[in-house]
């Protein structure tokens, strides 16, 4: 990790009878390996070098570590006799018991300024792969890795005019790759987030995939022909419901990779699904247009009309 990296865990301390004393959330990596307090020992300082997101950490200091800190400054706290004072003492125990559980990585790597060279932002760019490679390879920290390939492509995205003049054949031609494969990669963290993560809710998940399919179009106005954006677009349209523009967009990628056998079952199976979903439908509808309501409410609008005839009648005749 970096300096600038921030962590958000739980950092419980408690007494031997489960007392918690002490209770952090969130800080910058740099702040807590800055160990100055004696409290922050060597554990914590490897934790935030090597745990993953949801990992959970476990140490037992004794007396010789903690040096009785917790338990004085949890005496003076309580006002109560001298004598109830060392009964909760006795009963607390002399062990400090430390649990680290991290819940999210936020990864934030230095980004080069908007003069800086072509050459540095590239370097940046690879640093990110680096960065999200592991951000969702350990820890499926799909937003985080988001951002990251959103700063990246706004830093080859938004180039000056001379910067971009001045870039050669070849050049072209890798910034054009470099945009299509962090788009795709952002319409895969998209995806993943609307289908791996179940505490999203139902307008989140649909916010969801609705990213997917924008950055999978994004990606094709660079390169038309990319099988990966097709292919996300179908996952996508796919999961919204959306089958005829999943079964549009799976098509192209057959096109695009003919002798990919996975694609070919995945069109069969994508063909069912939505043949199944038609005949819900229409049974629904059969079911809606026989319903008794509905006759109900055609009988009243005939009557309706039948009121309405009469008195036009009566008025003009």
């Amino acid at each position: 990790m970096d300096a600038n990296d921030t962590v958000r865990y739980i950092h419980e301390t408690r007494f031997d009878n489960g007392q918690i004393v002490d209770l952090d959330e969130k800080r910058k990596v740099l702040d807590k390996c800055v160990m100055t307090d004696f409290r922050y020992h060597d554990f914590l300082k490897e934790a935030f070098k090597t745990m993953r997101k949801n990992e959970v950490a476990w140490i037992v200091l004794e007396e010789s570590a903690h040096r009785g800190m917790y338990h004085a400054s949890y005496k003076h706290c309580l006002r109560r006799t001298e004598e109830e004072k060392a009964k909760i003492e006795a009963a607390i125990g002399e062990n400090i018991y430390m649990r680290l559980n991290v819940e999210s990585i936020g990864r934030n790597p230095v980004t080069p300024n908007f003069d800086s060279s072509i050459e540095e932002r590239y370097l940046y760019i690879e640093k990110v792969r680096e960065i999200c490679k592991d951000l969702i390879g350990s820890g499926s920290e799909y937003t985080n890795a988001k951002k990251l390939y959103a700063r990246a492509t706004g830093l080859l995205r938004n180039i000056s005019k001379e910067q971009k003049e001045n870039l050669n054949e070849e050049q072209q031609k890798l910034r054009l790759l470099n945009l299509t494969q962090l788009y795709t990669n952002m319409a895969f963290c998209a995806l993943k987030k609307a289908t791996v993560e179940v505490c999203l809710d139902g307008k989140a998940r649909q916010s969801m995939l609705n990213e997917c399919v924008k950055f999978s179009k994004d990606a094709l106005l660079y390169d038309k022909g990319n099988v990966k954006a097709h292919y996300r677009m179908f996952q996508a349209n796919k999961e919204l419901s959306n089958f005829d523009l999943a079964q549009e967009s799976l098509t192209e990628s057959i096109k695009l990779d003919p002798t990919n056998q996975s694609l070919r079952t995945e069109y069969d199976q994508l063909i069912v699904l939505k043949n199944k979903k038609e005949k819900e439908w229409q049974s629904k509808m059969v079911g809606f247009y026989n319903n008794d309501k509905l006759k109900q409410v055609e009988e009243a609008d005939a009557s309706e009309t039948l009121l309405r005839d009469k008195l036009t009648r009566q008025i003009f005749l």
